[in-house]
This record gives structure tokens, sequence and C-alpha cells, in this order.
């Protein structure tokens, strides 16, 4: 089974973010993706979701634009 989920979770549409709670998915998917890539046994696989959701949350943010 999976383990809970914790940290940085996205939205089912993120297109339904208001733009300062998009601007702070990004803010927290970055702080909680930079403090796994300096741990001493990162998850890479928890490393490539948050990457995930930057990517969706900037793009986002682009569209928007």
């Amino acid at each position: 089974m999976d383990k809970k989920k914790t940290g940085v979770q996205p939205p089912d549409d993120i297109t339904s973010l208001s733009d300062a709670e998009l601007a702070k998915l990004e803010t927290d998917a970055t702080a909680e993706f930079d403090a796994q890539a300096d741990g001493e046994a990162p998850d890479l696989g928890r490393a490539t979701e948050l990457a995930d959701i930057i990517d969706a949350a900037r793009g986002e943010k682009k569209a928007r634009e």
C-alpha cells in the first residue's frame, strides 16, 4: 500500500487556483524539492513528483499572462 501522502499535493484542477494559491503551490513545492535535493537520502520519485508540480504551476502562470 502507498504511504500516507505528506507534503505538497497538487489540486485536482490547477486552473481552479487563485493567482496567490498558484504562487504558494509553486513556492511550497520548490522548497520541498530543495529539501529533497539537500537531504542525505533523497526520494527521487518524490523529487520527480515535485518537479512535475512546479512545472504545472509555472505553465499555468505563463498561460494566465
